[in-house]
């Protein structure tokens, strides 16, 4: 399910909030503003029920309301992913920041 927040890239929502959270709670990059990652916490937990990820379990509805990361631990795969992010957004690569798909 393709998330429609400006900014926001791939097809798993989920997916990029983690990531997208891990940058800002981890290591003070941002990607998205402080507004698009609420838009973004705000569409997933509207459309949770009918969002298929293999990231739900990681994803808690009480953390999307306060548009944060309550658990703390991110997965080895999702760091890599907000690395690769960070290098392609400070290359200016935003054409090419579907690499997710």
């Amino acid at each position: 399910m393709k998330c429609p927040v400006p900014g926001v890239y791939g097809d798993d929502p989920m997916r990029e909030y983690l990531i997208h959270s891990y940058l800002y709670y981890k290591t003070g990059d941002t990607i998205l503003s402080d507004q698009a990652f609420d838009e973004l916490c705000a569409w997933i937990l509207k459309n949770y029920d009918k969002i298929d990820s293999e990231w739900k379990p990681l994803v808690e509805k009480g953390a999307l309301k306060c548009s944060t990361y309550l658990k703390g631990h991110y997965p080895s795969v999702i760091i890599l992913y907000a690395q690769v992010a960070v290098m392609r957004h400070a290359a200016n690569d935003k054409d090419d920041m579907d690499f997710l798909k």
